[in-house]
């Protein structure tokens, strides 16, 4: 009969991170007590007495689970397992599936929220528990009751849904890595006289249904200096229930004095009769506030939907930036109601351009700032631009410049220098109206009066060129036109002459020629015209460097100074003799004026290698008088030399004698002592030897 019998049997039981298995191991031992045989039951080990969490870098114990039955009060024993309501030591999770309710105020020492969990606070003054928190980003919290937003987690989902406003306490920051549901009452960014606060949503923001759903950024209920910015990465949906939801910038009664900001990573969509308010509060007073709305993708405005401000306030700066990356389009109406003291700046800073599909109105109180490369308005017959500003301040493709096919009078001043930069504008679709154009040539070298600077019109895309509207005298380096018919499309240029403000420095090609090997590389560029050219700098970035050095400058290399002014331009050329190590290297070219302007005309890439073979090749020039290059390869590192010799054999001089690094050389030699004939030059690397003839005529 064996001393020992064992019975084992697993135990399957649902975890966090699927199934584990809880195996107990029961031994059955005959001993002898008192010379009789007994049973003895032994544990001998149990692999896992409880479920174990893993959160960062920390672990915990899992000690209570939601009952995986639908969830129920967090204060009910039955929902939770083992039974029980949880206490200030347990470490609590809500498994996806089940919603726990809070009726009252409820504890434990961790929480930990599973992927479609929801956790629901219905009273007020109650809190989320725990003293640390993992919540799944597809987990959900929602408030019903408190009106004081937690900040020390990071939320999933997050649905606020209360009788009364609220957010989070000043100076704090706030992350949401799933979505934000605003349904009732506003989710202030800020409630307080100072302080800032910071709002991340990862995913996006829905506003509505209920009457008075709405998001702020700044509140107060007097003056405030408070600021908050709003980071919202997905798109932001203002569901159209009532005229009460909103996302506004300023709720505060008072003056304000803070930074609102609120940034939309994707759309915008304002249903009707749903707003978006820069100011809302009709209370007068002065005051400094800045306020921005940033948005990267486009702007659906339907129906009654309103971008606008209340009429209370004077003094505040409100900017509607359209930022995004490949092409905006802003349909439904522009924003409007921007009265006395309440004034707002459209900014288009998509370089791709935007689209107004609906036309847009322009006011004293409403500006149009086209930072893009085209701005497209595609308004119905009728639309009409009151008396505005469209103001353009970006500048594209470069700031080269080129001859006017023929010179233009403006008024008496005459404009023979267009740049290359241009703006455009199409398809206005104003049938009534004028605009008033400004445009920045702040980048544009070369401008000795900034003051005289015009602005000249194309309207067959750069061919032929005209004047329209009204020169008007510019500040700094904007050019002004005024009174410009509002039906007039094209593009529009900067302006100017060979004296106040002339042709800059036009590179037509910039390339790297030669072998590219070790110690030879040729860079070489040509230029159309220049004017004022000083000359050119060239910068490296060497195999392993993160960083341009100087490299060659016109300050002491001849070859690299410019023409001055020239309408015919010239080819120039310089070899890098010193690219000493195998791998890529950057060159970079930049011009400098006669006022010490800097352009930069961008980089060429170039991969340097070793010759793979010895080789002499033919000099040049030849014939020559009197001196000419001769270039070699040495493909390893060997003992070198180049000989001259006459018709008679005879050494005439010795060029090369030295042991060279494998890369490609140069070496010059100068037959002004010798007579004039023909001549041969041998070189000789270990086994390879190789003779060409030159000639020299005198």
């Amino acid at each position: 009969m064996n001393d020992h019998v064992e019975n084992s049997f697993n135990k399957k039981q649902e975890r966090i991170m699927g199934e584990a298995i809880l195996s107990v191991k029961l031994i059955f031992q005959k001993t002898k007590d008192g010379g009789k045989m007994v049973r003895r039951l032994m544990l001998l080990s149990v692999m896992a007495t409880s479920l174990m969490l893993v959160a960062g870098n920390a672990s915990a114990q899992i000690t209570k689970q939601s009952n995986n039955t639908g969830g129920g009060d967090w204060n009910t024993a039955s929902t939770w397992n083992p039974s029980g309501v949880p206490g200030a030591s347990d470490n609590v999770e809500i498994l996806g599936g089940d919603n726990v309710t809070m009726a009252a105020a409820g504890t434990c020492a961790l929480l930990q929220m599973d992927a479609n969990s929801t956790l629901s606070i219905n009273a007020a003054a109650v809190s989320i528990p725990g003293t640390s928190w993992n919540l799944a980003s597809s987990s959900t919290v929602v408030l019903t009751g408190p009106t004081t937003v937690q900040t020390a987690m990071t939320y999933g989902n997050l649905t606020y849904s209360t009788t009364s406003s609220g957010g989070p306490a000043a100076n704090t920051t706030l992350n949401i890595a799933g979505n934000l549901t605003v349904t009732a009452s506003t989710f202030r960014g800020i409630s307080a006289t100072s302080g800032t606060n910071v709002v991340n949503v990862t995913g996006n923001v829905v506003i509505g249904t209920g009457t008075s759903a709405r998001i702020t950024a700044v509140n107060s209920t007097a003056s405030t200096t408070a600021s908050c910015t709003w980071n919202i990465g997905g798109s932001v949906s203002l569901t159209g229930a009532a005229t009460g939801n909103r996302v506004i910038l300023q709720e505060s009664a008072g003056p304000h004095n803070g930074t609102s900001i609120i940034n939309i990573g994707g759309n915008l969509n304002v249903s009707s009769p749903s707003e978006v308010q820069y100011r809302s509060s009709t209370t007068a007073g002065a005051g400094t506030g800045t306020s921005n709305l940033s948005v990267k993708g486009n702007i659906v405005i339907s129906g009654t939907g309103t971008i606008q401000t209340a009429t209370g306030g004077t003094g505040y700066v409100q900017t509607l930036t359209l930022n995004g990356t490949s092409g905006q389009q802003y349909t439904g109406a522009s924003p409007n109601a921007f009265g006395a003291g309440q004034t707002l700046s459209v900014v288009d800073s998509d370089m791709a351009g935007v689209t107004f599909n609906s036309g847009l109105t322009l006011n004293t109180n409403v500006s149009m700032t086209v930072q893009g490369d085209n701005f497209t308005l595609t308004a119905p017959s009728g639309d009409v631009l009151a008396t505005g500003t469209l103001s353009v301040s970006r500048t594209i493709p470069d700031n080269g410049g080129t001859n006017l096919p023929s010179a233009l009078d403006d008024g008496g001043y005459s404009l023979t220098t267009r740049s290359d930069q241009y703006w455009t504008l199409s398809q206005p679709g104003f049938t009534t109206g004028t605009y008033n154009l400004s445009v920045d040539g702040g980048s544009q070298i070369d401008i000795a009066t900034p003051s005289a600077l015009r602005i000249v019109h194309s309207g067959d895309g750069g061919t032929t060129f005209d004047l329209v509207g009204t020169h008007s005298a510019g500040s700094g380096t904007v050019a002004n036109r005024t009174a410009i018919p509002g039906a007039t499309t094209g593009q529009f240029y900067l302006g100017g002459n060979m004296t106040d403000n002339p042709l800059p420095v036009q590179v037509t090609s910039f390339i790297a020629a030669g072998t590219q090997y070790l110690h030879n590389v040729t860079m070489t560029w040509k230029t159309g015209s220049e004017v004022n050219n000083a000359g050119f700098i060239l910068l490296r970035r060497a195999p392993g460097e993160t960083n341009f050095t100087l490299l060659s400058t016109y300050q002491s290399n001849p070859a690299l100074k410019g023409l001055g002014t020239s309408t015919t331009g010239r080819t120039y050329s310089f070899t890098d003799q010193t690219a000493s190590v195998i791998g890529n290297y950057a060159y970079e070219l930049q011009t400098v004026s006669a006022t010490g302007a800097v352009k930069n005309y961008g980089e060429v890439d170039v991969a340097v290698s070793n010759p793979t073979k010895f080789a002499l090749l033919q000099n040049y020039p030849n014939p020559f008088n009197p001196s000419t290059t001769i270039t070699y390869d040495v493909k390893s590192t060997s003992s070198v030399s180049i000989d001259v010799y006459d018709m008679l054999g005879q050494k005439v001089a010795e060029l090369v004698n030295e042991t060279k690094a494998a890369g490609e050389y140069t070496v010059s030699f100068d037959g002004s002592r010798l007579a004039s004939g023909i001549y041969f030059y041998r070189m000789t690397a270990g086994n390879y030897t190789s003779t060409k003839r030159l000639v020299l005529v005198k």
